[in-house]
């Protein structure tokens, strides 16, 4: 069992200098040109060897994090460049109030499972699941933000020889993003199967 934390300073000042004009209006329009806020968060893992009693070689692990303003405890790097629209992008650590010039910081949540099976001395298999989730502390986030996302993967790997892997692979992979309308956010979702095979030199 292992466990990890973080403490982080967050804060933001309008630059004048790039946009004097906008800068005014917002400064004008909250009073305030510059916030800062402390951002927490945790990690606690489990890895287990042969869990179950089923293989010498099984292998269990799972880990979850929770945090507010966090930054490289939750991986969500495979999402980072696909909103639907806007270029929200990953905004995960905090949203500036467009009214107060308060800067909110966003909740984080992150959970996932991984267990590998040994059928035999050369066959295994491998489940994964992955959820995460991100929680603006205010509405002012942009269309496009990240809200939640969710992988799963299912494998079969067989070594004939050694140094050789020949695998089937299916993936799920969902990501949820802020949209422009009244309904819950839109989803991406896709799933692939792939066919491999790998020789180590």
């Amino acid at each position: 069992m292992f466990a990890s934390a973080q403490v982080r300073r967050i804060g933001y000042d309008v630059d004048f200098a790039a946009n004097e004009s906008a800068g005014s209006q917002f400064l004008a329009a909250t009073g305030k040109s510059n916030d800062s806020v402390t951002g927490w968060g945790f990690t606690l893992g489990l890895n287990l060897n042969d869990p179950f009693g089923l293989h010498p070689r099984d292998r269990f692990y799972t880990n979850a994090t929770y945090g507010e303003g966090i930054r490289g405890i939750i991986d969500n790097s495979l999402f980072c460049f696909t909103p639907l629209s806007g270029g929200g992008g990953c905004v995960l650590e905090a949203t500036v109030d467009g009214v107060t010039g308060e800067l909110e910081v966003n909740s984080n949540m992150g959970f996932m499972a991984h267990y590998q099976h040994w059928w035999t001395d050369t066959i295994r298999s491998t489940i994964i699941y992955g959820l995460t989730r991100n929680s603006p502390g205010a509405d002012f986030d942009r269309v496009g933000t990240l809200r939640r996302t969710q992988y799963a993967v299912a494998n079969l790997w067989w070594s004939p020889l050694a140094r050789v892997n020949l695998g089937i692979e299916t993936q799920y992979i969902e990501a949820k993003f802020k949209s422009d309308g009244p309904n819950e956010p839109k989803a991406n979702e896709s799933v692939q199967v792939q066919f491999t095979a790998v020789v180590l030199w």
